[in-house]
């Protein structure tokens, strides 16, 4: 229980530091990006308030063009591959797959599915990179061991536990991507 306090106590502790609170009055505009030592600010020019501008409510997507400013962009897929097995890719062989869609032809997923080794679409393994994919139909990522990357990954109708990553000592990091229609549990 010591240790849970002192650990809750910690994390209070870092928080506090790493973020700084700042109220904004309406008129306030955001010019550039300024860096000071370790902090940030954001750029006006970078940030996108039409949606605000227009008079945007959360939940009123109402055609495609609405759909694409609340979601974001999607990419376009270039064909379906579908597998099945998992394909895995290790620190010897990186993958990228060409922004086609990916898929297991014989698991099916339904929610609350726990993504593992053998239900997976990608196995990656420590060192490996996984680039480029769209991976549809409630599949996913499973990272074996720790210090996989993923770039540009995408999840189409997937499972809540899509990407499971085991825990180890390396690092794994996610650059872009991103996910739509994610089940729940």
């Amino acid at each position: 229980m010591l240790r849970l306090l002192a650990l809750l106590v910690a994390s209070y502790a870092l928080v506090t530091q790493a973020m700084t609170t700042h109220e904004m009055n309406d008129d306030v505009t955001f010019d550039s990006l300024e860096m000071n030592g370790e902090s940030r600010k954001l750029a006006g020019a970078q940030v996108d308030t039409t949606l605000w501008a227009e008079n945007y409510q959360p939940g009123e997507v109402t055609t495609a063009q609405d759909e694409e400013r609340a979601i974001g962009l999607w990419p376009t897929s270039k064909g379906t591959v579908p597998l099945t097995k998992p394909r895995t890719v290790g620190p010897q062989n990186p993958f990228d797959g060409g922004m086609k869609t990916f898929k297991r032809s014989n698991v099916a997923f339904r929610s609350g599915a726990k993504m593992t080794r053998a239900n997976a679409v990608f196995v990656v393994q420590a060192g490996g990179t996984l680039s480029n994919v769209i991976i549809a139909g409630g599949g996913g990522v499973f990272c074996e061991t720790h210090n996989c990357a993923l770039v540009n990954v995408w999840f189409k109708d997937s499972v809540q536990g899509a990407l499971h990553v085991n825990s180890g000592t390396g690092i794994t990091t996610i650059t872009g991507g991103g996910a739509r229609n994610v089940a729940r549990r």
